[in-house]
């Protein structure tokens, strides 16, 4: 597992003493709150590459050569894994080899795959798709990755082995100011006022 909490302790009593201390954020505000904040995340990392501290992330490896099957040709026959290695070879421009389709690095693979920057999306999404908010409360709410890619999800936060420290998962300065801009338009709400949750 790796995870954040998303607090609002401090703006909440600011926000509470200028509406009324007979105002409380509830479990499904702060779950808002965190489900604007995880697509920011997502926003981020995919589109941009960038971690919490609006850096880009470390480059993919230039070593090489690698060797990656096509969809799903581990779980097939050797048959079938030929043939959805060489599908694959002809989409991405790899050239296919006995040990599978060859490029001359990781990073040679994820440029053939029409990747711009560092997503760390992989082919699958499998990380970024298990990012969730978990255990709303009227205080907080938690942003992670709980499934099998937790490791992974790891990894990349704090360096492991190959993989160098992308530290994706958090707020920059700008999604915390957002984060701290939807508990106050929660409060609004709570207090009457009409106030959309800003999103961005």
């Amino acid at each position: 597992m790796v995870a954040i909490a998303v607090t609002g302790i401090e703006t909440l009593q600011q926000r509470m003493a200028q509406v009324s201390r007979a105002f409380r954020l509830t479990a499904q505000a702060f779950q808002r709150v965190g489900e604007a904040q995880r697509r920011r995340i997502i926003q981020r990392v995919e589109r941009q590459g960038k971690d919490i501290h609006d850096r880009p992330f470390a480059p993919y490896s230039t070593k090489g050569p690698i060797y990656i099957y096509g969809d799903h040709a581990r779980r097939l026959g050797r048959q079938s894994r030929g043939a959805a290695a060489r599908r694959f070879a002809g989409i991405t421009g790899g050239q296919r080899t006995r040990m599978g389709v060859k490029y001359a690095s990781y990073a040679a693979y994820k440029r053939a795959l029409g990747r711009k920057v560092v997503d760390l999306a992989g082919r699958s999404r499998r990380m970024l798709g298990q990012l969730v908010t978990a255990r709303p409360t009227e205080s907080s709410v938690t942003i992670g990755v709980f499934g099998e890619a937790a490791g992974r999800a790891a990894g990349h936060q704090r360096g492991s082995g190959y993989l160098p420290k992308r530290q994706w998962l958090g707020a920059t300065k700008r999604e915390i100011a957002a984060v701290k801009a939807g508990i106050s338009a929660e409060i609004l709400r709570l207090a009457g006022h009409k106030q959309p949750n800003p999103q961005n």
